[in-house]
Formats: structure tokens, C-alpha cells, sequence
């Protein structure tokens, strides 16, 4: 069902196409719509560069649906500023996901988070994509500042993209999405993953797109990511016994290994190879964290 090989692009080029640049759009697609959902909580110091990021896009055809969960910031007013769609909804990110995708008008949906900010053919290529795709998984780019830790864990997330066990689709048919019954309410951390798992158990076609989405993510240090990676920890048990197969993969230092070192590989320069040892602390020390 998961093949023997380490996740790579070239083990499962069957069901896993690239997207490459801003294609032409078939016309069949010019017309359909996005919904745009991003899920909210006091968010107003990053919201507004992401929504600039929209209204730049080459794509117009969409809509934006922010799902808020009663911030006492600036959340809601940048957000109505902006002509998003404002509904108040919780408690987490899943919920609020799955709400908006019964609310949307789009035949595609996107789901975002608060703090990523888009290149300006994202949305095209979206579009283009599902002219033979059934969900999409969209380059990151994390920006995170100077820490070396997260200057490990940046390093590390470009390693993962055109892996299929450690890169999640954001990017989806609604019908797909619906049938798959959305994101799971009842896991933390893993929701992503969870769906991810669903697309490849149910053989849907998956694409991916390598115009980047920056992902401001905070800058933290060894502590404060293991922390929060503990709390991701309470739902472990469920998504193992759930599918049981992918979280062998999802959790192999082996496999892990492989793509990081193919990474560098890829890139070329010796000097790369000096995050393997942060990122090995890193997951070796999140292994442990999440079993307490």
C-alpha cells in the first residue's frame, strides 16, 4: 500500500506529479473557484501580510474565509479590512478548517495558516494543478531568523518537500476533501498528516507546486520546539492506531536520514551537512518528549 522505497518523488511518480512555474491553465479550470480558508487566534501581527500576499495574486478567482476563534487583537479588523469573509468559530485549527470548507464557494480549497505569506503565482498554480490532481502539497519556505535551531529546522522542512510521508497537501478538490471527510478534530499536530494518509491509502492523485509559500514561523530554541512538540504528543496513540503503516514510516530515523541526506546531496555544498547532527538531536529528543 506504501510502497518499500524511502518516500521519495522518483518511488511514487505515479500518483505524484510536479507543478512546475506558472502553467498554462486548462480551460476547463479558468472559471473554478478557491476558497481560501485560514483559521485564526490573536493573529494580528502576521494576518496582514498574508492577505497583502493574496491580493496580489495572478489568480483572481477566489475567495478568502478567516475563521477566527475570539482574539482580543487586531485579528478580526485587519481581516474585514481586507473584504476576507470573518466568521466566528472554534476551538482549533481543525474545526475551523472543516467549517470553512462547508461554507466555501470554491470547487478548490486552500488552507492556510496565518502566518505564511504566498509568492504571486500561487493561486495559479493551484488552478493549473488540478487540471490532474486530486490535492496539491506546496513548497515552504520557512523563515525564521538567526537560531541556529531553527535554522536546522528550515533546512530540514526543505528537505521534506517532494517526500510523500513527511509533506502534507494543503491544497484540495472540495469534493475530495469532503469525501475524505476532512481534517481529524480529534488529533493535534497530526491532522495534517492524518488526511495525507487518507489520499494515499485511497490512491488520489498528488501533485506538487515549487512556487513557495514563506512560513514565518517563530523563532524558537531547543526547549521551546521540543515544549510544543510534547504537547502534540497526547494524540499520538490514535493516529498509530489509525494508520498504522504510515506512522512506522512517519517515524523512521532511517527514512528521515535518507531524505535529509539527499537533500544535501542536491544542494552540493559540504557546509549543509553540518544540520543533520541538530536535526537528529531535534527529532531524537521529540521521540522521546512525546512518550511522556
Amino acid at each position: 500500500m506504501y510502497g518499500k522505497d524511502s518516500g521519495s518523488l522518483k518511488s511514487y511518480k505515479t500518483i505524484l506529479s510536479p507543478i512546475r512555474g506558472p502553467n498554462h491553465v486548462l480551460e476547463e479550470y479558468m472559471q473554478s473557484m478557491i476558497s481560501v480558508i485560514i483559521p485564526t487566534k490573536n493573529s494580528g501581527n502576521t494576518l496582514q501580510k498574508l492577505l497583502y500576499s493574496l491580493g496580489r495574486q495572478t489568480y483572481r478567482n477566489f475567495e478568502t474565509i478567516v475563521f477566527d476563534n475570539n482574539s482580543v487583537d487586531s485579528t478580526r479588523e485587519i481581516a474585514e479590512e481586507m473584504n476576507s469573509i470573518v466568521v466566528n468559530f472554534g476551538p482549533e485549527r481543525s474545526a475551523q478548517r472543516n467549517k470553512g470548507a462547508e461554507i466555501a464557494k470554491g470547487e478548490v480549497l486552500l488552507f492556510l495558516e496565518s502566518d505564511m505569506e504566498l509568492t504571486e503565482h500561487i493561486l495559479e498554480q493551484c488552478i493549473s494543478g488540478m487540471s490532474t490532481s486530486d490535492a496539491l502539497c506546496i513548497m515552504e519556505k520557512v523563515v525564521a531568523g538567526d537560531n541556529y535551531w531553527a535554522k536546522a529546522r528550515a533546512f530540514e522542512r526543505d528537505a521534506y518537500f517532494g517526500s510523500l510521508y513527511f509533506e502534507a497537501a494543503r491544497c484540495f478538490r472540495k469534493m475530495v476533501f469532503n469525501k475524505l471527510g476532512g481534517y481529524d478534530a480529534g488529533l493535534t499536530g497530526l491532522e495534517d498528516m492524518a488526511l495525507q494518509a487518507k489520499l494515499i491509502e485511497g490512491g488520489y492523485r498528488i501533485g506538487w507546486i515549487d512556487g513557495a509559500i514563506l512560513h514565518h514561523e517563530q523563532d524558537v530554541g531547543f526547549s521551546e520546539y521540543i515544549k510544543k512538540r510534547r504537547l502534540y504528543g497526547g494524540t499520538d496513540k490514535q493516529f498509530r492506531d489509525k494508520f498504522p503503516e504510515y506512522w512506522k514510516r512517519l517515524q523512521s530515523p532511517l527514512l528521515r536520514s535518507r531524505v535529509v541526506l539527499r537533500h544535501c546531496a542536491r544542494i552540493g555544498e559540504p557546509s549543509t551537512l553540518k544540520y543533520i547532527p541538530p536535526i537528529m538531536l531535534m527529532r531524537s529528543a521529540e521521540f522521546i518528549a512525546r512518550r511522556q
